[in-house]
């Protein structure tokens, strides 16, 4: 199925016929129709069953065309499963390429009672699907993890000595009986048990906690630790953090190991040494991970755009707020003005954790290893209603609090805690910022102008009128009050774009400002009619705002006319709008035009816009065509791999009041656009090229470059639309 959202094609994974009729002036819209249906005689029709959401039985109707329904049951079932395994590891490690009887294979190695950590991945695995090891051992569900379609993971348990000498396959089998096999793949994937030679043990690790960042230097101590072995040259020793493998390992002696701990999950996780011939460290010791939580922001929590910021809060209490950040937990807490101190107490119900530095030693240099260090919270007021959202999102009621108290901290259910946040403060009780500020343009189209922007915003409770600020060159001007929650603004200037901020005003003083508007573009005519664009003499330039105005002139004889935003009477514009008339694009259609901007640069002709419609109309004064290209704020997913402004092209045709755009051009243009050189050599891309976005298909379609310097590139372009210069690494 495709559809449509805002212009934009979108495919549906559905298969079925939508009935869509209005009655009633209410628009009907029934699903589950047969998308094809065939009548082969008249008691027989055969069907394509539509798509339906879930596993059951539905009612079947046929309707003929006189009206009468037959009835009858169809039940859907799940889909045939078809597992499939690519690929099988152990402690993160793949099989290796090696050969028996001659014959290609991968081989993965697991000593025989190490109880490995062994991920299988593939295609359309299932709930309760098994795992078996040949005819060995079978692997139940309650001893699966599930990372369904494409992960198993379990706990391989120790296998009697007897399976030392043979090569077994894996096997998994989803509840429909359907099963993949690992020496299926070419070539197959087998398992081979093996015994090791050493016996190494842990006796202490220090320390025993660090955090999930991790980074932290481990002392191990126990037996029989090996740094290399005779008959496993070139294989090193391993230390596991849970499933994790540690970042570096240094063999101190037989008896010690270092090893910095890696990123992992908060919890305890069981440490593992491996030495060089399989042999595991079996119990290992537990090390445990403490979160790290981190605050970003507190936002208002009725705003669902997260952007307005708080950094005051009522000493009053009671209004729920949203707290951003990073390594939130369920069951976090929030303490507000919150005092902490270092402690050497390594328990008790007041310490926390939060993660620190400290000189170490390793490998026989100095390192900087990140430890937990121990505080105290001696005070603080702990919040209500805490609410988790997720791992960067909690929600909680501000307590009572004494002016001009300050912070904030999350505390994990681990006790790994937040570093004090101190840009939130209580103060005196103040009305919030109105939300939902929103600028709509006023047009009226049997004059084609525009004749106010109307402002409206979301009542703020307590307010008794509200304050009104119009945005121009990122100050903040006064235009007016109002005790609605709507506002008109009539003084506008043509070409212009605005931004509104409201004020809620109360019995104690006014709000923080509001978020702004959206912004607002006013065309060329506002107030009463105003066409401009007709028939002049001489070609007329002038800056207005931002935008460049040039329209060109029917008695223009030069036969190079350069446009230039970056000097002259047009220094600083950031965008350009040229008006030619229909009159001078047919006459002076080899008159070159060389445009400049900060960025960006074109030539193009006259001719490129000599399209029928300009031909037909060459004679009327107020024809023609109005051509202009502005920054784009729409960078449609072009911020990963753009190393430029976007840019949106586009051009209009003229005919009095009357405007029609213009795709396609008559003939071609050149666009030059400069892009940041440091960021394509930070991003390592090894060429550039301007694209144009597709907006059928939703993605960026690069073009053929003209000319390459260092720092810009161009290209040859016959079409409107938004073009950037992106990147690549191939």
């Amino acid at each position: 199925m495709r559809g449509s959202i805002d212009g934009t094609i979108v495919n549906y994974g559905g298969f079925e016929l939508i009935k869509v009729v209005v009655e009633d002036r209410r628009l009907k819209v029934e699903r589950g129709y047969s998308p094809a249906a065939t009548l082969e005689r008249a008691t027989k029709i055969v069907v394509n069953t539509p798509s339906y959401h879930e596993v059951g039985k539905v009612r079947v109707a046929v309707i003929n065309q006189d009206g009468g329904i037959a009835t009858g049951e169809f039940e859907y079932k799940n889909p045939g499963s078809n597992p499939q395994i690519t690929n099988i590891t152990r402690d993160t490690k793949g099989p290796v390429n090696t050969f028996i009887n001659g014959q290609p294979v991968k081989l993965l190695k697991i000593n025989y009672k190490s109880k490995s950590r062994v991920a299988v991945f593939g295609i359309d695995f299932r709930e309760e699907a098994k795992i078996q090891i040949g005819t060995l051992l079978t692997i139940e569900p309650k001893d699966i993890t599930y990372e369904l379609p494409n992960k198993l993971s379990f706990d391989m348990p120790e296998v009697p000595k007897s399976a030392l000498d043979d090569y077994y396959r894996l096997i998994v089998t989803n509840k429909d009986g359907k099963s993949a096999s690992s020496d299926s793949l070419d070539p197959p994937i087998l398992i081979q048990f093996t015994e090791g030679e050493t016996d190494p043990k842990i006796t202490r690790i220090t320390p025993m906690l660090g955090p999930v960042t991790g980074g932290t230097v481990v002392k191990i101590e126990g037996e029989d630790f090996r740094a290399s072995m005779e008959g496993y040259e070139g294989i090193a020793p391993e230390v596991y953090f849970g499933e994790q493998p540690a970042t570096k390992v240094e063999v101190v002696d037989y008896k010690t190991i270092q090893a910095i701990s890696p990123v992992n999950s908060p919890g305890i996780l069981s440490i593992r040494v491996e030495n060089p011939d399989g042999s595991f460290t079996n119990p290992g010791g537990d090390f445990n991970y403490i979160s790290n939580p981190k605050i970003t922001a507190v936002v208002s929590a009725t705003d669902p755009t997260e952007t307005t910021r708080l950094r005051n809060i009522s000493v009053e209490g009671g209004t729920e707020i949203k707290i951003k950040g990073v390594g939130f937990m369920q069951g976090a807490k929030v303490v507000f003005i919150p005092v902490i101190k270092e402690s050497t107490a390594d328990t008790g119900g007041n310490i926390i954790y939060r993660v620190g530095t400290k000189e170490d030693e390793y490998a026989g240099q100095k390192y900087v290893s990140n430890v937990i260090v121990n505080y105290l919270l001696e005070e603080g007021v702990e919040g209500t209603e805490v609410k988790f959202i997720d791992a960067e999102t909690l929600t909680v009621k501000v307590p009572a609090g004494k002016l001009e108290g300050k912070g904030i901290i999350v505390i994990n259910p681990d006790k790994g805690a937040s570093d004090v946040f101190d840009d939130i403060t209580y103060s005196l009780p103040e009305l919030e910022a109105p939300l939902g500020v929103t600028a709509e343009l006023i047009h009226d189209k049997y004059n084609n102008t525009d004749t106010g922007i109307k402002v409206t915003w979301n009542e703020v409770t307590g307010a008794t009128e509200y304050e009104l600020y119009v945005v121009e060159d990122g100050q903040m001007r006064f235009i007016g009050s109002t005790k609605l929650k709507a506002y008109i603004h009539e003084d506008l200037e043509p070409r212009t774009s605005y931004k509104f901020i409201v004020k809620a005003v109360g019995n104690f003083g006014s709000s923080k400002p509001s978020a702004e508007s959206n912004t607002v573009r006013t065309s060329r005519n506002v107030g009463l009619p105003d066409y401009d664009g007709g028939l002049i003499e001489n070609t007329r330039q002038e800056k207005k705002g931002h935008t460049a105005q040039v329209v060109l002139g029917t008695r223009e004889s030069r036969s190079n006319v350069v446009i230039d935003l970056t000097r002259g009477d047009l220094a600083g514009a950031k965008e350009l709008v040229l008006s030619i008339p229909a009159q001078v694009i047919v006459n002076n259609r080899h008159m070159n035009i060389e445009v400049r901007g900060s960025d960006w640069a074109m030539k193009l002709t006259p001719a490129v816009f000599n399209i029928a419609k300009v031909q037909q109309t060459q004679s009327r004064d107020e024809a023609g065509v109005r051509f202009k290209i502005a920054p784009s704020s729409n960078n449609s997913g072009a911020s990963a791999n753009g190393v430029s402004q976007v840019y949106e092209i586009k051009a209009d045709f003229y005919e009095g009041v009357n405007t029609s755009p213009i795709e396609y051009l008559a003939t071609n243009m050149s666009l030059v656009l400069d892009y940041d050189v440091m960021k394509v050599n930070m991003r390592k891309f090894r060429n550039v090229s301007i694209s144009r976005f597709d907006s059928y298909s939703n993605t960026w379609q690069p073009l053929n470059k003209d000319t390459y310097l260092s720092g810009s590139t161009s290209t040859i372009i016959n079409r409107m639309g938004n073009y950037v210069v992106m990147g690549g690494r191939n």
